[in-house]
């Protein structure tokens, strides 16, 4: 709840000395703007219609309950010119008898009626006190413009004014023969543009500050009366007679609302600054700027030092920093107290400040900006989103954020709305975009952190960054859960023994269950999705391969055979050592190895039937080999070939491909520079994980029907996340480092068999997250085959275009995703009809 301010009300002169008052204040965050559009303008007059509907809840509500408190809002504008800013308060008063939790419940009603357009947001108390203080002596007051107009052209300017008395208010006819009827201006609607005002108070140089107060006018009923009579005075005597002007319907039109309302306001504005020259100019201009489109200006400014006793100056003080509303007469006309009585003075007075709903609703506005914004004030387009209609859905739900649906909405208020994504969903795949700096990593930290406290683990596959083990650690040790690091750093430790935390794999081992044709294709696809090829490369790479494993593994034995079936598949020989492995094993163990493939490319490129022509084997063969070679070699060849692992002696290596896919892990490959590389790694890491879903483990529909009633999905699923996918699953084929010849052909092929996997998989309980700065690097496929889709701020139009269309937004709401701010992002999954506005929560290591 907002903080309240209060304190004894000790108003001169005044029978509230004995009241207190409370107060509390907002600051704009900022602004709305609109586009130049017609869509825009109609968005544009939409918000004007919020405002007038905001002060017409407050005339509801607050306005007509002045038995029980007197109620008071103001606008203020202060000036920064130190940056040339110009911050907006929304500042609230109540007076009461007493110091219950009446104005908090006022409080919080009025903050539902505050346009849900704009963002205001609480300030403290000494924030609040600060800006209540008049920091000049010098104060310009504009009012609405004021007049005589005679009841007879036989009327000196200096004629008395009437008193209140039968015979000169008679319905009767009478003749008028001696007094003036003192008028107001009628304040036209006009949706005026703020720019102009903003702008001079900015070349101004100075401290600035504008206050707008609105109340509810205490019209007693012979001051309605008395506005009732003028009206028809100033009929009777010019329009009776044929007389009519522009001036003379204004001022009718004004006293009309004296039996046309039944709620009437009074307006106070006043502008203080350094400089009294400044104060003059800004005053005027303020006037000026209602009178846009028209021949005459409707306000006027005037100093109040200059036009009041300077006994009454505390006055002016004491409105300025209590909110309140003091009337003063108009400055070129005096009533003399034995010409007239108090009613008329009464009437005279407050006769300016005098507003009809409408005409409130004109000046005590929250400037709103077109397409050029506003000068000193931030603004952005209005949300475009709103809040999803209620879906009944699954308990299991992953809480990522809060659901903003206006620029109020506070994630921390115990009213907002979490948005959860159901975990039975999440092997439907996702995809997390943002530019830099938008909260990507946040959300992901969230999401892990979600996925740890269902029990569900995951695999983070992290290609350039090396931050999330360190960011993730500390929320799982204070669970006393385990969270494995695997890195391509550094194979050894500096004593020269196997470093446990290297991860190393033979990509030419199938997992269990699977037979080598089938990883074959596997493992082409690998290489073409890293290393895209040409004309025949994929077939001599496939031939090679078949002649590894044929050699190796003795499919030749029972052709057409082995090689389908799983059970001759070669496997990984941890618990073994050399000298205990049969005939087979050690082969398997000795020859299945990239460098074996690599002899076996290169016996093929010297093979003069396959290649009779030199110039093919050097730009085919060779191309092939040096790829092959170089997976040897390195950083890659303690990896990926086993004739490295032993480097520091016959020493086992342990079994972290099972804890790869089974517990939750991160593996970064920063150490790995090339790009190519990488994406080769990221191939082979994702074919272990289809592989390792496809045998033995049920379908999660057949462990769901088997378990009925005791089945919990968190307990059977798994979750991979993939930062920069683009390095594999990019939207067309490129060229290799080093200028080699490609084509986008076999990249193509060979995505194709990677969303063919990503496809099979989620019915095995595996799902893909991919995290990505620039989603048009993707496939389409990516974007079409992943249901949940987080979008954070996104500059490129392409960019929020290509992922927008899936996202089911439409041209507007892409162009607010530039807006979104650190943290913010729109959300979209099956279950939604449209997209979502969501606060992501901020990452901690604690469990709130």
């Amino acid at each position: 709840m907002e903080q309240l301010r209060w304190s004894p009300a000790l108003l001169p002169d005044s029978t509230e000395s004995e009241l207190l008052q409370f107060f509390a204040g907002f600051k704009l965050k900022e602004t709305i703007k609109f586009k130049n559009s017609t869509e825009g303008k109609e968005d544009y007059i939409k918000s004007l219609l919020r405002q007038k509907s905001f002060i017409d809840s407050l005339k509801l509500r607050f306005f007509q309950s002045e038995a029980l408190y007197r109620f008071f809002v103001e606008l203020r504008f202060v000036s920064d010119p130190s940056n040339k800013s110009i911050d907006i308060y929304l500042l609230v008063r109540f007076v009461s008898r007493h110091a219950d939790d009446l104005p908090r419940d006022l409080l919080h009603q009025f903050t539902t009626f505050i346009p849900e357009d704009m963002s205001f947001v609480p300030i403290s108390d000494s924030e609040l006190a600060n800006l209540l203080k008049l920091q000049s002596d010098t104060v310009i007051e504009v009012r609405k413009k004021t007049s005589v107009m005679p009841t007879s052209d036989e009327v000196n300017y200096v004629s008395l004014l009437p008193s209140y008395t039968v015979e000169v208010f008679s319905d009767e006819k009478i003749e008028y023969d001696n007094f003036h009827i003192v008028c107001a201006d009628y304040l036209p609607y006009n949706t005026y543009n703020w720019s102009t005002f903003f702008k001079q108070i900015q070349d101004t140089n100075d401290v600035v500050c504008l206050r707008i107060s609105l109340s509810s006018a205490s019209i007693t009923p012979e001051e309605k009366l008395y506005g009732i009579q003028s009206h028809k005075i100033l009929n009777r005597v010019y329009h009776s007679n044929g007389l009519q002007s522009e001036y003379l319907s204004n001022y009718l039109f004004n006293f009309s609302k004296f039996f046309s309302s039944d709620v009437l306001f009074t307006i106070k504005v006043q502008l203080s600054a350094g400089k009294s020259e400044n104060a003059l100019l800004l005053g005027s201009a303020f006037c000026t700027q209602f009178s846009y489109g028209r021949i005459k200006t409707y306000l006027e400014a005037v100093p109040l030092p200059n036009t009041i006793f300077e006994s009454d100056f505390h006055k002016v003080v004491y409105e300025w920093e209590n909110c309140h509303q003091f009337f003063y007469e108009p400055y070129y006309f005096t009533i003399d107290s034995g010409d007239s009585d108090a009613l008329a003075y009464s009437f005279i007075t407050k006769l300016p400040y005098i507003f009809a709903e409408e005409e409130a609703a004109s000046i005590f506005k929250i400037p709103i900006a077109d397409e050029e914004g506003l000068p000193g004030i931030s603004a952005k387009p209005a949300i475009p989103f709103y809040q999803p209609s209620g879906k009944p859905g699954p308990q299991k739900r992953l809480t990522l954020g809060h659901i903003i649906t206006k620029r109020q909405s506070d994630p921390s208020r115990s009213d907002a709305i979490p948005y959860g994504i159901p975990v039975e969903n999440l092997t439907k795949h996702g995809l997390i975009v943002g530019s830099t700096g938008s909260g990507k990593t946040n959300t992901t930290l969230n999401f892990v952190k979600e996925l740890t406290k269902h029990g569900i683990p995951f695999l983070l596959i992290e290609p350039v960054k090396s931050e999330y083990y360190d960011e993730l650690i500390g929320y799982f040790e204070s669970k006393s859960k385990k969270l494995n690091r695997f890195t391509f750093s550094n194979p050894f430790h500096p004593d020269g023994t196997i470093n446990e935390h290297f991860f190393r794999f033979n990509p030419l081992i199938p997992m269990p269950g699977v037979s080598i044709m089938q990883h074959i294709s596997l493992i082409k696809g690998c290489f073409n999705a890293a290393f895209p090829m040409h004309g025949i490369m994929p077939l001599l790479l496939e031939e090679c391969l078949y002649d590894l494993y044929n050699k190796t593994c003795e499919l030749d034995k029972t052709p057409g055979k082995r090689i389908f079936n799983p059970k001759y598949a070669p496997s990984y020989l941890y618990e073994s050592h050399p000298d205990s492995m049969t005939d087979l094993e050690r082969r398997i163990y000795k020859f299945l190895d990239l460098d074996k493939l690599g002899d076996v490319i290169q016996s093929y490129l010297t093979n003069p039937t396959l290649f009779p022509d030199a110039k093919t084997r050097v730009e085919i063969g060779g191309y092939l080999q040096r790829r092959v070679v170089k997976l040897t070699q390195g950083l890659l060849g303690h990896i990926l070939s086993p004739s490295r692992w032993n480097a520091a002696g016959p020493i086992l290596v342990p079994d972290n491909i099972q804890t790869l896919l089974t517990e939750s892990s991160v593996i970064e490959m920063e150490s790995v520079t090339d790009n190519d590389d990488k994406a080769l790694l990221m191939a082979f890491l994702l074919t272990m994980i289809f592989e390792y879903r496809q045998n033995p483990i049920r379908s999660i529909k057949t462990i769901k029907s088997q378990l009925g009633s005791d089945f919990d999905i968190a307990d059977h699923i798994h979750i991979t996340l993939i930062e920069e996918a683009h390095r594999l699953l990019s939207r067309t084929g490129s060229n290799s480092g080093g200028g080699e010849i490609t084509t986008p052909d076999s990249k193509t092929k060979a995505i194709s068999l990677f969303m063919d996997m990503l496809a099979e998989i989620r019915a095995k309980g595996e799902g893909i997250f991919i995290v990505e700065q620039i989603p048009t690097k993707l496939v389409s496929d990516v974007i079409k085959n992943t249901n949940l889709k987080i979008m954070h701020r996104i500059t490129s139009k392409d960019d929020r275009h290509y992922l927008g269309e899936a996202m089911n937004m439409n041209e507007v709401q892409q162009d607010y995703v530039t807006n979104l701010k650190t943290g913010e992002a729109i959300l979209f999954e099956e279950q939604l009809d449209a997209p979502v506005f969501v606060k992501i929560n901020e990452y901690s290591p604690l469990d709130e």
